[in-house]
């Protein structure tokens, strides 16, 4: 395909310290370190790996054609890699590069090497490949 290799690259996303509480109570993870600014030992609080994951919908809704198919569901990660952490109250954005797509079945299935970056910082806090199945 000629898409192989290009790279859509997302809008920023801020997530702000309520969103981080109340993923921290859905998930009965409340450390430290992610909900309580003012005792963190890092001296400040960060956000939990998984819902820096969770907000890749968000981001991609904001780049990729695919998500203008009526229906787009995950079909997995791979490769998950937590580099840095990202600071509470810090905007996010995400590279989606096509590693592979084709149509099977009326069905658009497409992988993404995905690189998420905390605004200002050069390297990526979060690196995966992200597999899409989309329809209308």
């Amino acid at each position: 395909s000629k898409r192989i290799g290009k790279t859509f690259v997302s809008d920023y996303v801020l997530i702000p310290q309520k969103d981080v509480n109340q993923f921290a109570n859905l998930t009965d993870d409340n450390q430290t370190i992610h909900v309580d600014e003012y005792n963190s030992p890092l001296g400040y609080t960060i956000v939990h790996g998984f819902l820096i994951l969770g907000v890749l919908v968000k981001m991609a809704k904001t780049c990729l054609p695919d998500m203008d198919y009526t229906y787009s569901v995950s079909r997995g990660l791979e490769s998950v890699k937590f580099i840095n952490p990202i600071k509470t109250n810090s905007y996010v954005n995400s590279t989606f590069t096509i590693l592979n797509e084709k149509f099977v079945n009326d069905k658009y299935m497409v992988k993404y090497n995905i690189e998420i970056f905390a605004k200002g910082e050069q390297t990526p806090s979060v690196k995966a490949v992200w597999s899409l199945a989309s329809w209308n």
